[in-house]
């Protein structure tokens, strides 16, 4: 039966983030929380970024706290209980806040998301954009987004990468739409 997996998240009851890792059933309409060896590997209180499948392996792209993070990770829910994880190769650039992801094709896309600017203070929408192969674990920049965007995410329609609303400028909203 496929499943549907969360991982990490803000926890209200908590200051910070949880690195908890449960699946869902959509048939039996059950929740299971994995044992604490399969929670999110990453250090300290970071709340993740972006997610894509691909393959059938889900991957955390980026992620944030008082800073964004270049760290990637795969999760397998095949694989053995406490070897679920496995660090992949970062993104080029830290990006955090609603990293905009798709897989087209087995590729992983990105289009923006947030970064944190030590000047100002306050968090922004990027215009980068990457592709990634799972294959070959391999990043590479591709044609640029038009707009900054972050705090949104990707969906895929008729093999094309939909970028759908998010936010240009420290939350600051937008209904525009880039394929």
């Amino acid at each position: 039966t496929d499943q549907i997996y969360c991982v990490g998240g803000n926890a209200s009851q908590v200051s910070g983030a949880t690195h908890r890792v449960f699946s869902y059933n959509p048939v039996t309409d059950t929740i299971t929380t994995l044992t604490t060896a399969d929670d999110w590997p990453i250090a300290g209180s970071i709340l993740p970024g972006g997610f894509a499948v691909a393959g059938n392996k889900l991957y955390i792209i980026g992620g944030n706290a008082f800073g964004a993070t270049q760290e990637v990770w795969q999760f397998d829910p095949n694989a053995a209980e406490g070897s679920r994880w496995l660090a992949r190769s970062p993104l080029p650039v830290g990006r955090g806040w609603g990293v905009p992801a798709a897989t087209i094709d087995g590729v992983i896309y990105t289009a923006g998301g947030g970064y944190y600017d030590e000047l100002s203070h306050r968090i922004f929408g990027s215009t980068d954009s990457f592709k990634y192969d799972p294959v070959t674990d391999n990043w590479t920049s591709i044609a640029s987004i038009p707009r900054r965007t972050w705090l949104t995410r990707a969906v895929v329609i008729e093999n094309q990468m939909w970028v759908l609303g998010g936010g240009t400028f420290y939350v600051s909203p937008t209904n525009d739409v880039n394929i």
